[in-house]
């Protein structure tokens, strides 16, 4: 999908997003409720999974991390 993300306009940014959300859970014993910080919560933490998503799909993996 990254290779022809020209023709199809789907970027790794895309792509984390939604795959983070969906093959990630959330952490045990999350339970943020409801209200608005409860919704800003979850978006932080929807985020942070993109973000991990995010660092495989752009990173090569023959090429080692510094961390």
């Amino acid at each position: 999908v990254l290779r022809r993300s020209q023709e199809n306009g789907v970027d790794a940014k895309i792509l984390a997003t939604l795959f983070g959300c969906i093959i990630l859970r959330d952490p045990p014993g999350t339970n943020l409720g409801t209200g608005i910080m409860a919704r800003s919560s979850q978006q932080v933490l929807e985020m942070k999974k993109a973000r991990f998503v995010y660092h495989f799909l752009i990173n090569d993996p023959e090429e080692p991390s510094i961390i």
